[in-house]
């Protein structure tokens, strides 16, 4: 079986070395991917690996044939630009040359195709290599002619229609007039008298009922005075315009004429002609393998580069059609298979012998946390009457399944990639984000309901004390225990639910509850609840 196999040993462990030579089956703590497995589960758990149990493991084979299809399309293409030739592009004569010079490349590089693709194949043994395209475009550098823009007739700028060249537009604020009204006196030209008030006229002597007046100084009785702005012409001078009736063209900035577009401002234009490559790859697979789950998993991988990964593979053979690449591709399957207790359940792992990955982590870590969440459904079921803080098992029960990592990481609503993302099934992961924010919402109301109720019976309190301080006793009870109770009896619930709650916590539970209890908008709902008790216990005193 080591004959043939003949897997490359470039990544592979001493022990996988060695078992390759014998067909030996290596100890599970050798297999780098155990210890991977190891490693997660004592960082996003309170477990280790005394808490998984290995009820066996063994080797399994199988193989893959592959076939690998690229087929290559060339094609002769112009593009017109702005300005002249770049750097890199040969100059032709005109249209007509540029046409002859696409059809000849074109020609030559289709005729070279086929033997591109086999001197291609032949210089690599990659399996998940594809040629570039600059492959099939050698000899055949693109070129092109310049010419004067026609638009702009190689001036580079053409006149502004918005000042038909002018630079110059009437101005929008005063419509061309130079003036404006007076913002002061709003045109009137006139303004109340500030020294009389308008009333024209100022005391003579004496004050009170006694004053003797006469007329104002200031505006000699008429109660208005000359507009200080506008001197009392009712206009001043056009602060957009400075009074020349007329602005700088925004479009063109005074200058009358705009940029030509076609050409970006250069006065020419080129056609540009090129070859390009289209290249289009198909794969297909093939796997053959004794393990039915091994072979589930496998059939995942929908692209030679992707099983590649985790398979040594190899080329059989190619063959060139035209165009057509196909190249055909073997592997033989090998990886370890895990048994293992968790829980009350029996998982069976795949770690693969190449990449040292486990495809598929089947929801590990969610069945062993499995307990803890199940004891925190059970503590959730036990029934809660009003108090100050939570029952003792309850808040046990919620700390002891947010003491892994894991759950943390779901209810932060972090997620893991590739086939980590296995550890925790999204079944799990559901269940979980609904059970903790249950939890969570029964304890917030079993301690917001003395709260509420407080809050109800307090404007009666307050009403009592208020009734025996001086002034209207009434208004000040009333206003004093709705402005009062809502604040104090809403702050005392967010602190115990704070101190009974999440003070409880340990370091990895605290900010997973906290963003969680932000998310559910429990703390709005009770102090609105508190408020509005403390509202009906407002108006309950108003009727006392």
């Amino acid at each position: 079986m080591a004959d043939e196999l003949k897997l490359p040993p470039t990544g592979l462990s001493p022990a996988l070395a060695a078992m390759v030579a014998g067909a030996q089956t290596p100890a599970v703590a050798d297999l780098p991917a155990w210890q991977g497995l190891m490693a997660r589960v004592k960082k996003l758990t309170r477990f280790d690996e005394q808490s998984l149990t290995l009820l066996g493991h063994d080797l399994v084979w199988g193989r893959v044939a592959a076939e690998q299809r690229i087929s290559i399309s060339l094609r002769a293409g112009r593009d017109l630009q702005a300005r002249g030739l770049p750097a890199g592009v040969e100059r032709v004569a005109g249209s007509a040359a540029l046409d002859e010079r696409l059809r000849d490349q074109l020609a030559a590089c289709n005729a070279a195709v086929p033997d591109r693709l086999k001197a291609w194949r032949a210089g690599t043994d990659l399996v998940t290599a594809t040629p570039g395209a600059a492959l099939f475009l050698a000899g055949a550098p693109p070129g092109g002619f310049s010419f004067t823009c026609g638009t702009c007739n190689g001036r580079g700028q053409n006149s502004c229609g918005t000042c038909s060249g002018g630079g110059r537009v009437t101005c929008s604020r005063c419509n061309g007039g130079g003036t404006t009204m007076c913002y002061s006196c709003s045109g009137s030209g006139r303004k109340t008298c500030s020294y009389c008030g308008g009333s024209g006229r100022q005391v003579n002597n004496g004050n009170g009922p006694q004053a003797n007046y006469q007329s104002c100084n200031t505006c000699g009785g008429g109660g208005q005075t000359t507009c200080w702005g506008c001197g009392g012409s009712r206009t001043i001078t056009c602060q957009g315009c400075g009074g020349n009736r007329q602005v700088n063209c925004s479009s063109c900035g005074g200058r009358g004429a705009i940029d030509c577009a076609p050409c970006a401002a250069s006065g020419t234009q080129s056609v540009i002609g090129r070859i390009s490559c289209d290249g289009a790859a198909a794969d297909s697979l093939v796997f053959t393998c004794e393990d039915a789950a091994l072979k589930s998993l496998l059939e995942r991988f929908t692209s030679i580069s992707a099983a590649a990964t985790h398979i040594a593979m190899r080329i059989n053979g190619s063959r060139v059609d035209g165009h057509r690449l196909t190249t055909q591709i073997g592997g033989t399957i090998m990886a370890n298979r895990l048994r293992l207790q968790v829980g009350a359940d029996v998982v069976e792992l795949h770690a693969m012998a190449h990449s040292q990955a486990i495809l598929d982590y089947r929801n590990i870590i969610g069945r062993l946390l499995q307990a803890d969440i199940d004891a925190l459904e059970a503590a959730t079921r036990l029934p809660l009457r009003p108090a100050l803080s939570p029952p003792e098992p309850l808040l046990a029960a919620l700390g002891h399944a947010l003491e892994s990592e894991a759950v943390s990481m779901v209810l932060r609503g972090k997620t893991m990639k590739d086939a980590d993302g296995t550890l925790i099934g999204e079944g799990f992961a559901s269940q979980v984000r609904s059970l903790v924010g249950r939890t969570l919402r029964r304890v917030h109301w079993q301690v917001a309901a003395p709260a509420i109720l407080a809050a109800l019976l307090l404007p009666f309190v307050v009403h009592d004390i208020m009734w025996r301080l001086p002034g209207d006793k009434v208004i000040n009870s009333i206003a004093a225990a709705t402005l009062i109770a809502p604040l104090l009896i809403g702050l005392g619930a967010d602190w115990l639910l704070r101190r009974s709650l999440i003070g409880r916590m340990g370091p990895v539970a605290r900010p997973a509850l906290q963003r969680l209890l932000g998310q559910l908008g429990l703390a709005t709902q009770a102090r609105i609840a508190v408020a509005a008790a403390a509202l009906a216990g407002a108006v309950g005193v108003f009727f006392l």
